[in-house]
């Protein structure tokens, strides 16, 4: 679903390795991470036939033969459903690094996920992080940007799918 409204919400796009050979091209948009956000709970908000639960899940429930049945929370409700999707992101078993120094956390303000990590290895998962080299987070009034060379974005609107509806800018936005 995402790929359908990035288009509304996205400040530049740009096709990487665009002087490679076109099977190791990629299209790349960068996109307001606040109004993407709002703009996909509105989606999510508006679907019908999707009652929308949000808590922490901390253990799968399983029935039968090991099929899930639902999950239960961190406060100890239980949901009973026919099927789980689990998106978790970075949330399991999260950590954050301050220069060379690591903690267990998430993004700021949010709690990383307890118990369900345990939950899936008690169940036979694998468990592994994938490092997401999410940059430093700079305050733009901090750099001085008259050393910099702006990388521009490609010109021509491109869309991840045919069915995109485009968002054009008066002005394309660029990176440094």
């Amino acid at each position: 679903m995402s790929v359908l409204y990035s288009g509304r919400c996205y400040l530049q796009k740009r096709v990487l390795n665009i002087s490679r050979d076109p099977a190791v091209r990629a299209l790349r948009a960068q996109t307001d991470k606040r109004e993407y956000a709002l703009e996909m709970k509105k989606i999510v908000e508006s679907s019908p036939n999707l009652s929308i639960r949000e808590a922490m899940v901390t253990d799968i429930l399983l029935g039968k033969n090991d099929s899930v049945e639902g999950v239960r929370t961190f406060f100890g409700m239980n949901f009973y459903v026919s099927s789980v999707i689990l998106t978790t992101g970075t949330f399991m078993s999260g950590k954050i690094w301050v220069g060379r120094t690591s903690m267990p956390a998430v993004r700021a303000g949010e709690s990383a996920s307890v118990g369900l990590t345990e939950n899936l290895q008690r169940l036979g998962f694998e468990i592994d992080r994938l490092k997401t080299g999410t940059p430093a987070r700079v305050d733009i009034r901090t750099i001085d940007f008259s050393g910099l060379e702006p990388q521009q974005g490609d010109q021509e609107v491109l869309s991840f799918i045919v069915i995109c509806r485009f968002h054009s800018f008066n002005s394309m936005r660029h990176v440094f």
